[in-house]
């Protein structure tokens, strides 16, 4: 009976290929008994691919096919996964067909020649689904770009202001400690009683002093700094964003501080 029901569905449109056959060119003779589930589902397939109702017939041929795996049912799968315009599963139903040992040499061809024109489909359907692929993956790429600018803003840290205060005040005191230590370098070249005494005292004096300087400039902007950022934070509409600019010269160290509101 199903060799019978695929020649209806030849005659509704692609030529399928045929299985089974007694002379050249006919179908075998009906078999009697009753209809078994391969037939009724080849016949279900044959009625819904001539109600072009494409998606039940190729269920209805894969079912047949699990219960035997006909060379037929397999190249009639290709054709109706043509006509749905799903070229790639057309190309693997008619590449198995090709490969299968037992296939006829005219119906080879004919899946041979499908085969080629699901491949031409397949491969500019592709084409054209390309520049969509592109144009999402550029679209993720910019979303993952685009990103704020990171800059230390205050929110209410009193922490790290009072760290920052406490920092600028202990600088200050090394500040201060150079400070002694340059004036004692100045009362031992006083009190030096010979010129290489004198060199080394004038050397140790200026590089304290040196240091003395540098350390009372820098604490000092660390301190107003820190103090600053106490008084930003400790309003309530403390929006305002606190950028520290570090500024070093050849005899000065220092620290600026902007606020953007």
């Amino acid at each position: 009976m199903w060799a019978i029901v695929m020649g209806l569905v030849c005659a509704a449109g692609p030529a399928l290929a045929q299985t089974e056959t007694g002379e050249e060119g006919t179908a075998p003779e009906e078999p009697t008994g009753e209809t078994t589930e391969f037939d009724a589902y080849v016949a279900a397939a044959a009625e819904a691919f001539q109600a072009k109702n494409y998606a039940d017939a190729l269920l209805n041929f894969q079912r047949a096919y699990e219960l035997d795996p006909d060379p037929a049912i397999l190249f009639n799968l290709g054709v109706i996964a043509d006509k749905m315009g799903d070229y790639e599963l057309a190309f693997t139903y008619f590449n198995d067909f090709v490969m299968l040992p037992d296939v006829d040499v005219d119906d080879r061809e004919k899946a041979l020649t499908r085969l080629e024109q699901v491949r031409k489909l397949r491969d500019l359907q592709a084409e054209k689904d390309k520049p969509k692929k592109e144009e999402k993956t550029e679209d993720k790429t910019e979303e993952k770009t685009v990103a704020p600018p990171i800059q230390v803003a205050s929110e209410k840290s009193y922490l790290g202001a009072g760290l920052l205060t406490g920092l600028g005040v202990a600088v200050l005191g090394g500040g201060a400690a150079m400070a002694v230590l340059a004036s004692s370098a100045h009362t031992d070249f006083t009190n030096a009683t010979t010129l290489e005494a004198r060199r080394s005292a004038a050397d140790s004096g200026e590089t304290d002093a040196l240091l003395a300087d540098l350390l009372f400039g820098g604490g000092a902007a660390l301190t107003v700094a820190g103090i600053i950022w106490l008084v930003v934070i400790a309003s309530d509409n403390a929006t305002e964003t606190v950028v520290f600019v570090p500024e070093i010269g050849a005899d000065s160290l220092g620290l600026n501080m902007a606020l953007r509101f």
